[in-house]
């Protein structure tokens, strides 16, 4: 499975031993980068889809130090 061109859809259908191949190959992003950008995400277990089963992360960075907070 080339990880550039899966969905949101497939990212939610796939079972945890394929999102673990998917992470194990990919490169983090760069901290940097991610400042001023909004990521929507998806809670897979059970525990995680309490508040919701989708997630939204602010990224920002506050007196030199990048953060990260769900929103």
């Amino acid at each position: 499975m080339e990880t550039s061109t899966l969905t949101f859809e497939d990212l939610v259908e796939a079972d945890k031993a394929t999102l673990e191949k998917i992470l194990v190959k990919s490169v983090a992003p760069d901290p940097e980068i991610l400042n001023g950008l909004t990521y929507d995400g998806y809670n897979h277990d059970w525990m995680g889809q309490l508040p919701g089963r989708k997630f939204r992360k602010v990224f920002m960075k506050i007196d030199n130090a990048n953060y990260g907070v769900n929103h």
